[in-house]
């Protein structure tokens, strides 16, 4: 269990919000105490239809796949009166969800990254759904560590995380083998020293064909991470900011020296100029990139100019690198918290998650088959999913605000 304790954190609730969860848990313990049918006069009364009403705000291009994981649970469920209506709510998801939360008419069922969840939760807006997990025996040990970790403090449950995706190095192996260089490590376990990420990067840097040997993603903040550096001062709890220590500087220094001291990666503006790091590595002017699954996935597949592949980071004092999950939710005042459940375990753990999982993340349940659902090659997604195991999140608790990480990537 990854749940981590914050104690004299208290979340005022309003009457009616209290009188809410009354009502939504003394239903919900009736029907568990009467294996989820209630009886009267010692015959069985038909549980009435549901329907659930979820929201995401999932990118438009994963809509058609939502859409057929939406008809398939309906099919499924027909027979148990179970239904749910989706909503796409691009813009403004979590605004709206709070004023349709103080209005009564929130959904029953949200999408969430960490930071959002862990934001709304404390509001009382989520339900926790420890009380679930129980007594439907659910294992939260079948989700990988650090995707669920950031949806459970004090005891709670907030979400279900449902897929998760890591960054990896992502290269042009043919520039490699032309410059002479061997293929480079296909396991997390694999040797790739530093010294030699940077005679790569040196070599293949070619000004006048206006190659960079090194691009790195966003702020390449996780740099820190290869140094021995953290974001915080506690991965279970933080209370304040690691930046300030030797590791982080550390890792911080070194990727400020890859652009004005090595000379073999581009400043911020350079990077925007050239239309990001994906276009540069597209275009054969990146020789090395961060990348993440989808990158693998669909990015970079249309690919036929060059060979390409992926490898681990280099190791410093460690090779390691994020995990950014999503969840299902269930919102505290819904009206159906055990259909809840049975939609948030089938799309996180069962034939929901399957066709929902696609090109962008993988699954993060070992119930579900990676390499069935993977389109890429077997040892490429086994290295991606070890990477996950011994990644961490950025956010890993609601003692990181959102405002916080905005103003830590600005600062980058």
């Amino acid at each position: 269990m990854w749940t981590s304790m914050l104690p004299g954190r208290n979340v005022a609730l309003s009457r009616r919000t209290v009188l809410a969860h009354t009502a939504v848990w003394g239903s919900a313990g009736l029907l568990w105490a009467c294996g989820r049918s209630v009886q009267q006069a010692g015959r069985s009364v038909e549980r009435a239809p549901a329907e659930l009403y979820m929201t995401t705000w999932t990118n438009i291009a994963n809509i058609p796949a939502w859409d057929r994981a939406v008809e398939d649970f309906n099919a499924r469920m027909a027979s148990r009166k179970l239904s749910v209506r989706m909503e796409h709510i691009p813009d403004g998801y979590w605004d709206k969800l709070k004023t349709a939360y103080a209005a009564g008419s929130a959904p029953d069922i949200v999408y969430a990254s960490p930071a959002d969840a862990q934001e709304v939760a404390l509001q009382g807006v989520l339900l926790d759904l420890m009380p679930i997990v129980k007594a439907e025996k659910f294992n939260l040990d079948d989700i990988n560590p650090p995707a669920q970790r950031p949806y459970m403090w004090d005891g709670k449950v907030f979400g279900i995380a449902c897929w998760n995706d890591t960054r990896y190095l992502i290269y042009n192996k043919s520039l490699l083998q032309q410059a002479g260089f061997a293929e480079l490590p296909r396991e997390v376990t694999g040797t790739f020293p530093l010294d030699l990420f940077l005679r790569i990067a040196s070599t293949l840097t070619d000004m006048e064909q206006g190659r960079w040997g090194y691009v790195p993603e966003g702020t390449g903040l996780r740099w820190m991470w290869l140094f021995g550096g953290e974001y915080w001062n506690n991965p279970q709890v933080p209370t304040r900011s690691a930046f300030d220590t030797p590791d982080s500087i550390a890792g911080l220094q070194f990727l400020y020296d890859l652009v004005y001291r090595y000379r073999v990666a581009p400043t911020p503006a350079q990077i925007s100029a050239a239309g990001g790091p994906d276009r540069m590595f597209q275009q054969g002017k990146a020789a090395m990139i961060w990348g993440g699954y989808k990158s693998s996935t669909a990015i970079h597949k249309p690919i036929t100019e060059f060979e390409w592949s992926i490898t681990v980071f280099p190791k410093v004092r460690r090779s390691i690198s994020n995990v950014s999950p999503q969840a299902f939710c269930a919102v505290s005042t819904t009206k159906h918290p055990q259909e809840a459940w049975v939609l948030i375990q089938d799309f996180s753990a069962g034939e929901g998650n399957i066709i929902l999982t696609g090109t962008a993340s993988m699954p993060c349940n070992k119930k579900i088959d990676i390499y069935k659902v993977s389109p890429l090659p077997a040892w490429q997604t086994r290295l991606i999913w070890e990477y996950m195991l011994l990644g961490q999140p950025e956010g890993p608790h609601p003692n990181v605000k959102n405002e916080m990480l905005r103003a830590m990537y600005n600062e980058a």
